[in-house]
């Protein structure tokens, strides 16, 4: 053994010399590992790719090449990172971002995709609004077949058609966006009526730091059955939804207030089948609470109780240090 190389190791190590690298997952002792040899190439590659960040259409171009080098590389890949920068207007993507997507649907047409969008905060790119060369609908729906979680933050223009071609988009999160209940509902109901049949598979929807809960777009989603809710106001233009509304297992609110409860219960959702109930709200805003507010977070946690009595299992509240919150919930 004086003379052993790693090609004599058992494939069951070398895979553990490289899951059990450096604590910072340094994606340069990752790429020393692939040079090594060839049985630690592949899983090390498979560190180095599982999430891309696609922040410059020179990355992109630079990771379109390797995988046309490299068709492995695509199957290595299950994480999606990028900006509003590769965004257009009635489209959706643009091309190279595009031909990104069918080259991993060509390569690995059954790995599940996750993506995330956030903010271009660098110069202004300009987009031509009406490129030469842009994706077809069909060409959208095709190349984002294999997305089924998607998270948007803070893009102030997020291009519609990218929702409604998600085909088989499971979790959806949404931070820091702009939702205007006021504005444009019965467009909004039209545009949405046509995008029910995609978006029918969503089961998740996470809310968080916006100024309005899009009401109008939860009509849609037929299979919700997880609603997560962090920092969201409720106004009184939120749209209140018809029957069948999504029948809710799981909720977790970040405030627990009797309006926001009463609202969702009464208006939003199908709670008769909850199973579990989570109070998302920092103990450290109950030490403020007075005797009043102490009392609309006892009535919320009582009016959940009494919607869906017969169903739930699991209820999740926060330590209360305010001596107002000793009252008997019932």
């Amino acid at each position: 053994m004086a003379n052993a190389t790693f090609v004599d190791l058992p494939q069951e190590i070398l895979d553990m010399i490289v899951d059990y690298g450096p604590d910072d997952d340094s994606s340069e002792f990752y790429a020393d590992c692939s040079l090594v040899c060839r049985s630690l190439r592949g899983r090390a590659q498979n560190h180095l790719y599982f999430k891309i960040e696609l922040y410059s259409p020179d990355r992109i171009d630079e990771l379109l090449e390797i995988i046309r080098n490299n068709s492995l590389i695509a199957r290595y890949i299950r994480q999606i990172n990028t900006t509003s920068q590769q965004l257009i207007e009635n489209y959706g993507f643009d091309i190279p971002l595009a031909t990104l997507f069918l080259l991993i649907k060509e390569h690995s047409p059954h790995s599940p995709l996750g993506m995330c969008i956030v903010n271009h905060t660098d110069d202004v790119f300009e987009h031509d609004s009406s490129p030469e060369r842009h994706l077809s609908p069909e060409g959208l729906v095709s190349c984002l077949s294999q997305v089924h979680y998607l998270l948007v933050g803070s893009v102030e223009e997020f291009p519609a058609i990218i929702l409604f071609s998600l085909e088989h988009l499971d979790v959806l999160c949404l931070e820091r966006m702009s939702f205007d209940p006021e504005l444009h509902v019965i467009e909004q109901r039209q545009l949405l009526q046509l995008a029910a049949p995609v978006l029918r598979c969503v089961t998740t929807l996470q809310l968080a730091d916006m100024d309005f809960f899009p009401s109008v777009l939860l009509s849609s989603f037929e299979a919700l059955t997880t609603l997560s809710i962090k920092n969201v106001r409720f106004t009184k233009a939120a749209v209140a939804l018809q029957s069948p509304r999504p029948q809710i297992t799981h909720i977790e609110l970040s405030e627990l207030n009797h309006k926001t409860v009463t609202r969702i219960v009464d208006s939003l959702v199908d709670v008769t089948h909850l199973i579990e109930f989570v109070d998302g709200t920092s103990p450290i805003y109950y030490q403020y609470y007075d005797a009043e507010e102490s009392a609309k977070v006892t009535l919320a946690v009582q009016y959940v109780l009494h919607a869906c009595k017969h169903s739930l299992q699991t209820l999740s509240l926060n330590c209360c240090a305010s001596p107002y919150l000793g009252s008997t919930i019932s």
